[in-house]
């Protein structure tokens, strides 16, 4: 590797370093704000992804998958109007849905690995 890409890199991550560590302190000193910037973030990710899918079932009417598509799409849509336009509700909704995610999950892997220590492939 040449030395002048190795200082690009280097100029590349130290800006990159500077601004999330900046943003990192923001989110520390206003953690309200980034809640509700990921929610809104969310919100219209969902609005454009489910627009996307309904534009292709009315471009693809006879697909095998119309169906389905159509209703992720409607769901995507739906649920991102939802979010935008209720914020606060959306942000206890994705509060408990997380909590109720990690609770499960982490039951999950406690299962497995209950379940594979008899396996020889986990050791306690």
């Amino acid at each position: 590797m040449s030395n002048t890409s190795t200082t690009n890199y280097s100029t590349i991550f130290l800006i990159e370093g500077i601004l999330l560590f900046i943003l990192g302190i923001i989110g520390i000193a206003l953690p309200q704000l980034y809640t509700f910037s990921v929610e809104l973030l969310l919100g219209a990710i969902l609005l454009v992804s489910g627009i996307i899918q309904l534009f292709r079932c009315i471009k693809a009417p006879d697909a095998p998958t119309f169906f389905l598509t159509l209703l992720s799409g409607l769901v995507s849509a739906v649920v991102g109007a939802l979010l935008l336009t209720y914020p606060v509700a959306g942000v206890i909704t994705l509060t408990l849905l997380l909590t109720v995610f990690f609770f499960w999950d982490g039951f999950v892997k406690l299962l497995l690995a209950y379940q594979l220590r008899d396996t020889g492939l986990l050791s306690w």
